[in-house]
């Protein structure tokens, strides 16, 4: 069976996950700094405390986007690997844990990419592992 369609939506994942790892990265952590900052001024409570606390969280956006980054480019070598006719366990296991990664990070476009993919995975897993069993009971009544 051909892995054209998970194929496609690991690349499409990979993709979505490179792209909001950009924006991440680029502009929400800065526009979070100067945002936290200004509203800091604004209330007249900028101390040393306060802004290293936005810069800590700043940090945490920056090490999120990162990990997302990581992700995305990891999606496109293993979907760059899938092989037809081939039942991976690691990439099944792999699929499932970037899916909760999706759920838990709220980011329901990747979730469906990701859902998707890990679902059409395993039911081709069940049919070539069923095609298997059937040509395996096949050999063994003809050599008989």
């Amino acid at each position: 069976m051909k892995r054209n369609t998970e194929k496609i939506l690991l690349y499409c994942g990979g993709i979505w996950n490179i792209v909001t790892a950009s924006f991440t990265i680029l502009g929400y952590s800065s526009w979070f700094k100067k945002t936290g900052i200004e509203a800091l001024e604004k209330n007249r409570q900028l101390n040393y405390v306060n802004s290293t606390m936005v810069d800590s969280i700043t940090k945490v956006i920056m090490i999120f986007g990162l990990f997302t980054l990581g992700v995305g480019i990891i999606n496109l070598f293993v979907a760059k690997s899938l092989k037809a006719n081939q039942i991976d366990r690691k990439v099944m296991i792999w699929l499932w844990f970037v899916t909760g990664i999706q759920l838990l990070s709220f980011d329901l476009i990747g979730l469906v990419f990701y859902l998707v993919a890990s679902v059409l995975y395993c039911s081709k897993n069940k049919a070539i592992r069923m095609i298997m069993q059937q040509t395996d009971t096949n050999f063994i009544r003809v050599s008989e």
